[in-house]
């Protein structure tokens, strides 16, 4: 089992809507995907953790193709949270990353950080299926991967 810690960057012209709102909008520092919880029938709930406007990201995720709802938990020191329900499939940006190949052998850890123009991660998986799943990224996505490893049990 490897794990591979990259960061995944999108020209700001060709991204999703919903990208750029996390990754390049000047209302949000830093968003952090913090859990995901996925069911059978196509919808996902993540938990965002928001460095920044909590208003912007809730109007800007509410007006998202597949975002079924938002919740806000505002706070007036350190972060914000956001429980976001979504049909990712019919969300450009995670639409991309649910389609870069049958998503068997391999897991996206969290947090999932969004900040300057970029997505950072770690993915945990089989070495054969990491690298279908790179090779099948849509072109859009410039991937620089920063290290490559074994899987220790921890991040």
């Amino acid at each position: 089992m490897r794990t591979i810690r990259a960061t995944a960057r999108i020209d700001p012209e060709a991204a999703p809507t919903f990208f750029n709102l996390l990754a390049n909008s000047d209302a949000i520092e830093e968003a952090r995907v913090l859990e995901v919880n996925t069911t059978v029938d196509g919808v996902e709930t993540f938990l965002f953790a928001i460095d920044g406007d909590t208003d912007a990201f809730a109007s800007g995720a509410a007006e998202t193709p597949g975002v079924e709802s938002v919740e806000v938990a505002d706070y007036d020191e350190g972060p914000s949270y956001a429980l976001l329900v979504m049909r990712p499939l019919e969300t450009s940006l995670f639409d991309a990353l649910h389609r870069a190949d049958p998503l068997s052998g391999f897991v996206f850890r969290t947090p999932m950080i969004y900040r300057d123009g970029a997505m950072h991660g770690r993915v945990v998986g089989d070495p054969e299926a990491l690298q279908r799943a790179f090779a099948d990224m849509p072109e859009v996505f410039d991937i620089e991967v920063k290290e490559i490893g074994r899987f220790r049990g921890t991040l």
